[in-house]
């Protein structure tokens, strides 16, 4: 078949060989020189004056971001009154990319203007935990090079750019018309599917669409394109419209709308793809989609080649796809061969499938339509004429919260591997090989069988030795213990300097490792830095937001308990959560591990409560290998600690040193009787504690134990089967 389409096999070998270039760490689009002198800068700590035109600027609750596109760096000793854009490209050598300014308060600069600023260089943070999200690379797709927080505005002045800030001004005037036309979480949906603006979409709404399966509906993608332009071309041929005029009215009503909605990845497809099929009814020439899908995305590629690594773009890609592929086939079976052939790309962005997608979509997707039309009546005259469109909005919002509450309504199966997937891709090439052999129904049905197969594929993930993992969460602690036969425990949970660090953070950690279920949850202690995450978690759960549960939480058995105490047992019954108390002696036997509760010890009635003191420390042993985890234990707590392990007279190969390695935790005594090979820190990168304290690290040092750490090496992983060990870092 692509012997006959000679310019879609050409396409196809460019994209291919971008995407092997891709994968053997090649750059896909050359480094600006500016930016050696940019990290020069930011490595010293010294500020840098950049100048540029404001691209886009918008202010948000309590900050105001702005863009710089074609951005160069200057000598501070110009005038700036005197300096042109022509001047400045008169020195390619001094070119960087965009740059993102962010101000602490509300103001605006037109698109167009030009800005001169300076200020301190930064970078956007990669991820340092499987499953989060990586700024960095999100940047570098918007080809932003480096930010600078409250920039010193040294020069602003020059004509602002008349297209580009009037449809900011309307986006931004629609989206708050929008804001005060519908309720909170109506608003979030419509500014999602008119403006692909998701400013105004709250995390409840945003977490309901995407577990119902239908969140694809929440962006500007080629089917709303296609209800637009083809629909605006067929009025305009029912109206008598010659089809030169027509074709070229609808062409550019889309192209003015793929700009107003920010050109994602999708809309831009479906604008290529819809040019393509245009000209060929122009030229009476017939319109192939396999050829006009693979144009698409080599124009794509040929402007930004990092799109090929991009969910947005592979799922985009992959619908359209497995939409011709299927085309002449029942809507049951594009139904599901859509589900199926894009699930390894869900499941590698999201690590979790929603079981009633199909029949959600094959409901909800037929109302799109009706839902984009009654929006934008009820967007532009609002009162009464919302009315319609609030009511449909309510139907779909009540469906899905009524899909949410059956069981299994998400199922995480954690992050596919590449081999996982390939695999995945040829079962499914020889169940659509089945499906067209044979036309009887009947018969058909047989080879669903296999559909249970091809997902187990896909979520298999063997734990055949114990996996222990010190999560990057900032200032805080957390650790995953994934033990064998797939059981698991979490140890803490918390920040003083991630928000939302549960959501953001841990549960994308849990869910890209498959896990479903915590059979056990630790609270050590009731500072925030701990169990910030894990009240995080535990709402979440309660509210039917994650499909993750959780056996039972452990906490601490203290014979006072404050209102940080009262307050997570309230979470955990809420969550459905057993709670059980423990302390110094007691333990629990794991299909070949044991965890032994090291502290609390008994405490004293005349002896007020001490949250670091009397926290939990566990003891996990493995057949040969032993990890300690201290939580925050210190003064009392740590002697009671060593007279118990000096007692027992065993060593540690792990250590999780206590309180993120402050300068009077972990004495030498201590060290001496548990003589770690690797020492584990937890501490927050520049945090204003100074964690982890020289003193502390000389007395790690003098036990020649190998020291780790999350703020310079993130998440830190302990794999060992039970008598060897190895330890490894998102970092290496």
């Amino acid at each position: 078949m692509l012997r006959r389409r000679p310019v879609c096999l050409l396409a196809l070998l460019i994209i291919a060989i971008e995407g092997i270039l891709a994968l053997a760490g090649v750059p896909l689009l050359p480094v600006p020189p500016g930016m050696t002198a940019v990290k020069e800068a930011a490595a010293t700590q010294s500020q840098v004056t950049c100048a540029g035109t404001v691209e886009e600027c918008e202010t948000k609750d309590d900050y105001t971001y702005c863009i710089l596109r074609d951005a160069y760096l200057i000598d501070q000793k110009i005038s700036y009154l005197q300096i042109s854009m022509k001047q400045l490209k008169k020195n390619p050598g001094r070119k960087v990319m965009k740059v993102r300014l962010t101000f602490k308060d509300a103001r605006h600069y037109a698109a167009g203007v030009f800005l001169v600023v300076r200020g301190d260089p930064t970078f956007a943070a990669r991820a340092t935990n499987k499953g989060q999200f990586d700024q960095a690379s999100y940047d570098r797709l918007l080809k932003i090079g480096f930010r600078i927080k409250s920039p010193a505005i040294l020069y602003a002045g020059g004509k602002e750019d008349p297209m580009r800030e009037g449809m900011l001004v309307l986006r931004s005037g629609l989206r708050k018309r929008i804001a005060d036309t519908y309720p909170k979480d109506q608003a979030g949906v419509v500014s999602c599917m008119l403006l692909g603006d998701k400013s105004l979409l709250e995390e409840d709404t945003r977490s309901l669409w995407q577990l119902g399966g239908v969140s694809h509906m929440l962006a500007i993608s080629g089917l709303h394109l296609t209800v637009l332009g083809m629909g605006l071309y067929r009025m305009l041929r029912k109206m008598k419209v010659k089809n030169g005029l027509a074709a070229g009215t609808s062409m550019a009503v889309l192209f003015a709308y793929t700009l107003f909605t920010g050109l994602s990845v999708s809309t831009v497809r479906a604008f290529f793809m819809f040019v393509l099929l245009m000209a060929g009814r122009l030229l009476g020439r017939t319109y192939d989609p396999p050829t006009a899908c693979a144009i698409a995305a080599l124009l794509i590629l040929l402007e930004n080649p990092y799109y090929l690594c991009q969910p947005s773009f592979d799922l985009s890609f992959a619908a359209v796809v497995i939409v011709n592929l299927f085309a002449h086939r029942s809507s049951f079976t594009l139904s599901y061969m859509l589900y199926l052939g894009m699930l390894p790309i869900i499941l590698f962005t999201f690590f979790e499938i929603p079981i009633y997608s199909i029949p959600l979509n094959f409901l909800v997707v037929p109302l799109l339509p009706f839902m984009l039309g009654l929006s934008m009546v009820g967007t532009f005259f609002g009162g009464a004429f919302a009315w319609p469109s609030k009511m449909l909005l309510a139907a779909v919002t009540w469906l899905l919260k009524s899909v949410r509450e059956l069981p299994f309504s998400s199922v995480i199966l954690g992050r596919p591997t590449i081999l996982q997937v390939v695999i995945f891709y040829a079962m499914l090439a020889f169940f659509a090989c089945l499906m067209k052999r044979d036309r009887l129904l009947k018969k058909r049905f047989r080879y669903f069988a296999l559909v249970p197969l091809m997902i187990l594929v896909l979520g298999i993930h063997p734990h055949t030795g114990l996996t222990m993992t010190a999560l990057d969460v900032g200032q805080g602690d957390s650790i995953c213990v994934e033990l064998p036969g797939g059981r698991s425990v979490l140890v803490d949970s918390g920040s003083s300097t991630v928000m939302n660090v549960g959501q953001y953070r841990v549960l994308p950690f849990l869910k890209a490792e498959g896990i479903r279920r915590l059979d056990y949850m630790v609270a050590t202690h009731m500072d925030s830095d701990h169990i910030s995450g894990l009240e995080e978690i535990l709402t979440m759960i309660s509210k039917k937001e994650t499909s993750l549960r959780v056996g039972t939480l452990l906490l601490p058995r203290l014979k006072e308990k404050g209102q940080a105490y009262l307050k997570m047992e309230s979470l955990a019954r809420a969550a459905g959560v057993r709670i059980l108390y423990v302390s110094d002696g007691d333990f629990f036997l794991l299909p070949g591990v044991r965890i032994d509760v090291l502290n609390p010890a008994d405490q004293d009635e005349h002896v007020p409560v001490d949250e670091n003191a009397d926290c939990v420390v566990l003891s996990l042993t493995y057949k040969k290998f032993d990890a300690l985890l201290t939580g925050d234990v210190e003064n009392e707590g740590e002697d009671h600690l060593y007279a118990r392990l000096r007692k027992r007279g065993r060593t540690y190969e792990v250590l999780k040193v206590a309180h993120h390695g402050s300068r009077n935790s972990t004495p030498i005594a201590l060290l001496k009787v548990i003589r770690p090979k690797v020492s584990i820190i937890s501490s927050g990168k520049g945090n204003r504690y100074g964690h982890p304290n020289k003193e502390l690290l000389d007395r790690l040092t003098a036990m020649r134990t190998d020291i780790v750490r999350t703020d310079t090496s993130g998440a830190i992983t302990v794999t060992t089967d039970g008598i060897f060990f190895r330890v490894a870092s998102m970092g290496t």
